[in-house]
């Protein structure tokens, strides 16, 4: 690019202005636009990723306050458990122990109510045992009775008998003699003195039954008697030795005399036979009578002995009724203590290992919890990180972009605002050669080549406004740009201002010196006017 001095005329300089007042307007604007587009993008996008965040914060903290939720409530139901379990330890051996007792109590009852009635049941069977032996004394007695009675029937019947004969009797009832052993039971004595008794009926009956006896006693002995007496009565009255009458009387005499003298003539034999059965009859009869009274003893005696067998028999039974219920009732105390012990071990080792199951519970939902608030935590944690990595990529990636734009704005205004700065300085440059200072005008220095048509500078116009910062830097903070009036070009000068002030005569003075030194001789021509007033 040319940068050698030229003029820039007051229409160029305002165009110029003008295009850069535009272009920094419109840049700004458009580069407003973008910036406050891409910051209306990156605002959403921040507010969008504080929604994400807040609800990510929102589900944490659900996560995190369900988490919690969750780890009480398994906690609580841990300790529920643990509770309801240790609860129905210690109350379930309570009542167990409760319902022992009460079965205990209740088997001890009826122990005792069994040991009565075993009791009551060995008196009623001593009663009944009792009873029988009174009744098998009584029939004894009943028994030896009917001996007594039948022994004296048979002693009065031999007396009688014996009497008959014109004998006596002689029965020793106070000896004790035995012709075999002595009797060891009532029974055995009772069937003796029966056999005893029938000895001596039997001998009785010899006694009074022989065949000596039975011939003379009998009818047929008086029969035939009577036949030879009136054998004798019919020979006399048949032979009249004498009237039948006398004949009758004499044969009934005859067989009278016939008869007592044949029973005088038996009766000592008959006596001799007796005596010598006699000693039986007597030996039966007074064995029979030692037997009776034997019988008697021996049945008191039985009586007696089975009276105190049977009082034994139920005084053992009673105390082994009695031993019954206290070695049922030791065992039954020691099955109850047994379960006790069993069922106070069991509590015991409930609770303990309630409490075990409970701490390892309770270890376990702590660890669950820790690592599932853990888990809620990394898990927040790295979708925040993820989402502010997005968040900052999105943000740089903005800023890249505003950063771009702004640069890419700026370049275009610092590209047009160098070519017009360049316009301006070149234009200073060429008023500071063509206007040079008064002080070197003054100082008898040659001036520059004057110039060819009428130019006036007018001062100067601070554009660093319209520039951007870059440029204003490089230009050294100010900027100015000479403004100039050509007459050919902009026809006439009207300058607005206080005629009085000095900065509006000491303005005009200068136009008027500067139109007089850059013009060439002649080419000026002044027109004063000074109305009145």
């Amino acid at each position: 690019m040319n940068h050698a001095p030229r003029l820039l005329t007051r229409n160029h300089l305002e165009r110029l202005t003008r295009g850069l007042r535009r272009r920094l307007e419109e840049g700004s604007q458009l580069i407003a636009q973008q910036l406050a587009s891409l910051r209306d993008q990156l605002a959403d996008t921040q507010r969008a990723a504080d929604e994400r965040g807040d609800t990510e914060l929102a589900r944490y903290q659900q996560q995190h306050v369900a988490a919690i939720t969750d780890w009480d409530q398994q906690r609580m139901a841990v300790w529920d458990d643990a509770e309801r379990r240790a609860y129905k330890a210690v109350h379930g051996v309570a009542a167990e122990e409760n319902r022992l007792r009460t079965e205990a109590r209740r088997q001890g009852d009826e122990l005792t109510a069994e040991a009565k009635k075993r009791i009551a049941d060995v008196e009623r069977r001593f009663m009944r045992s009792k009873d029988k032996t009174i009744a098998k004394l009584n029939k004894a007695k009943e028994q030896i009775e009917q001996i007594a009675g039948a022994l004296a029937v048979v002693q009065q019947e031999a007396a009688t008998l014996l009497a008959q004969r014109s004998m006596t009797l002689n029965v020793d009832t106070a000896s004790r003699t035995f012709s075999d052993a002595a009797p060891v039971t009532s029974v055995d004595a009772i069937d003796r003195c029966k056999q005893k008794i029938q000895t001596a009926r039997q001998v009785l009956h010899w006694m009074a039954h022989n065949q000596i006896s039975r011939s003379i006693e009998s009818i047929w002995f008086w029969l035939v008697c009577g036949v030879c007496g009136a054998a004798i009565a019919g020979i006399i009255g048949a032979t009249g030795l004498g009237p039948w009458l006398i004949a009758i009387v004499v044969g009934f005499i005859t067989s009278i005399v016939m008869g007592l003298v044949a029973i005088v003539a038996v009766h000592p034999w008959i006596r001799r036979l007796i005596r010598a059965e006699l000693p039986k009859l007597e030996g039966a009869l007074s064995e029979g009578h030692a037997l009776q009274k034997a019988a008697m003893h021996l049945a008191l005696s039985e009586n007696d002995t089975e009276l105190r067998r049977l009082a034994n028999k139920r005084d053992t039974r009673m105390q082994e009724a009695v031993l019954w219920r206290d070695n049922a009732a030791k065992e039954l105390n020691a099955h109850v203590k047994q379960e006790m012990t069993r069922l106070r071990t069991y509590a015991a080792a409930e609770r303990v290992a309630v409490k075990e199951q409970l701490t390892q519970s309770l270890r376990t939902i702590d660890q669950a919890g820790q690592t599932s608030q853990l888990d809620i935590e990394t898990s927040f944690s790295a979708a925040q990180s993820q989402r502010l990595a997005q968040l900052d990529a999105q943000v740089e990636q903005f800023e890249r972009d505003i950063e771009r734009t702004e640069m890419q704005s700026e370049a275009r205004v610092r590209a047009a605002s160098q070519r017009a700065a360049t316009w301006v300085a070149r234009s200073r440059r060429w008023c500071q050669h063509h206007f040079p200072r008064w002080e070197q005008m003054a100082d008898d220095q040659p001036w520059t080549q004057l110039l060819s048509h009428p130019v006036l500078p007018l001062g100067q116009a601070h554009i660093e406004s319209l520039l951007p910062e870059s440029v204003r830097i490089d230009a050294g903070g100010t900027i100015t740009a000479p403004v100039n009036f050509e007459p050919f070009r902009d026809s006439y000068l009207t300058i607005t201002a206080d005629p009085a002030s000095p900065l509006t005569a000491g303005f005009i003075q200068a136009i008027v010196l500067r139109a007089l030194t850059t013009l060439p001789p002649g080419k000026t021509q002044l027109a004063v006017v000074d109305p009145q007033g």
